[in-house]
């Protein structure tokens, strides 16, 4: 498990204390959201945004968790923080730090799913960190910072 910089550990009752340090924060970072829509994932990607901003982000992200429904109430709070998102995800990074949002049934095989497209679909990760949140979600999602 790293240690997250983007999202604030404090935050993330449910993570291992056991952590290691990843390098210095970059200057800039993606913000992709997913889903899982049927036997697919359905992701937006968003323009780069600085560090600073998406740490107070995802700070939003996890304090909204319990009122958090679908996926697209987080794309409105990325976008009330200034998060420009794209249709597709075109770019690679090496380092995606997540947190997976679940309602009531937290299923194993839906939290894997997505980890696995996370660890498939965003290029050459040299480490990858999904945490989990309980939130009141009819559908889970995911929220990663990724940088490169």
């Amino acid at each position: 498990m790293l240690k997250r910089l983007i999202w604030p550990s404090e935050a993330l009752p449910n993570q291992d204390q056991s952590v290691q340090q990843i390098p210095a924060l970059p200057e800039y970072v993606a913000i992709v959201v997913m889903q899982q829509v049927d036997a697919a994932i359905a992701a937006r990607v968003s323009e780069e945004m600085a560090a600073g901003a998406a740490q107070s982000l995802c700070k939003a992200l996890l304090e909204s968790a319990p009122q958090l429904a679908c996926a697209d109430q987080a794309q409105r709070i990325c976008e009330d923080h200034g998060v420009v998102f794209t249709s597709a995800v075109s770019r690679t990074f090496s380092v995606a730090e997540g947190i997976y949002f679940y309602g009531e049934d937290f299923l194993i095989e839906h939290y894997s799913a997505m980890g696995h497209w996370i660890e498939s679909r965003l290029g050459e990760l040299d480490s990858v960190c999904l945490g989990f949140v309980e939130a009141i979600a009819s559908k889970p999602f995911a929220v990663c910072v990724c940088y490169g």
